[in-house]
């Protein structure tokens, strides 16, 4: 549960402070390192397609000011989904940031603690927090903030899947959304991502032999939802804003290299959430 003020420690982890819908009950609550946000253990599984009540009450923030009504607030619980998942990055959820805002680390949701995270203070974006009207983003500044993961084994594979929900701040420059990275220089055996480039979202896989597949469409400032599909044939599947837009093919290569994610990049960072 996520707070617009820094809590008191010992307010934030009374359990009696926290009420559920439907027989549910809350028997841990931990205040997080950035006072922020509290996590709670309930003892029952939440059923997936389905609305909760959340009320807190009797919170104090680090002046000891006391809430002066219970707060409700309905929430929805998404499962995560079964098979052959690699990561999901959320950022309502998982996310590590500093006193100010910046993120350290956005932790996977797929349960194989495939997180991201930024070492460099400088390179680090920021966690904009939710709000009346917007959910939570994390937003990249389009100079040099970049997050990364260590070494994914299970990108090894010739038959991959990517969706992505992001919006540019601005489409006039050159742009990586989303994309691998080798380990093994100078050559690498394939790329595949999703970038902005000439006012178009491009999904791309290069392969060894300098082969680039893309599918392109416009894009604009508003929020895009993005799906690569690369198969064993090096075929790209492009779907914008839920809409199968494009299909290109090539020559086969395989992503044997690649097992480093970017959530921007190096060469050409993103600039949007």
């Amino acid at each position: 549960v996520s707070f617009d003020e820094i809590l008191d420690r010992h307010s934030a982890a009374r359990i009696d402070n926290y009420g559920l819908s439907d027989g549910l009950n809350v028997i841990d609550a931990r205040l997080r390192k950035d006072r922020k946000t509290v996590k709670l253990t309930i003892d029952s599984e939440l059923a997936g397609d389905q609305l909760y009540l959340l009320t807190v009450n009797n919170l104090k923030d680090k002046f000891g000011n006391i809430m002066t009504e219970p707060v409700s607030m309905e929430f929805d619980y998404v499962a995560i989904p079964a098979g052959k998942l690699i990561c999901w990055y959320r950022a309502d959820r998982a996310v590590s940031i500093d006193d100010h805002n910046f993120v350290l680390s956005w932790n996977d949701n797929s349960g194989l603690s495939h997180h991201v995270f930024q070492s460099v203070a400088e390179e680090c974006p920021v966690f904009v927090s939710i709000s009346s009207t917007t959910k939570p983003a994390i937003r990249f500044d389009g100079i040099n903030d970049l997050l990364k993961s260590r070494s994914i084994s299970e990108l090894e594979t010739d038959e991959l899947t990517w969706f992505v929900a992001f919006r540019p701040r601005d489409i006039s420059i050159a742009q990586q959304v989303l994309s691998s990275s080798y380990e093994i220089q100078p050559v690498p055996e394939a790329i595949w991502g999703t970038m902005i480039f000439d006012g178009n979202v491009i999904t791309y896989a290069g392969s060894s032999d300098g082969n680039q597949l893309q599918a392109a469409n416009e894009v604009n400032a508003a929020w895009h939802i993005v799906s690569g599909i690369w198969n064993k044939k090096d075929k790209i599947i492009n779907i914008l804003d839920g809409e199968t837009m494009a299909e290109t093919s090539g020559a086969s290569a395989l992503p044997i290299n690649h097992r480093r994610l970017h959530l921007s990049s190096i060469e050409s960072p993103f600039k949007g959430d």
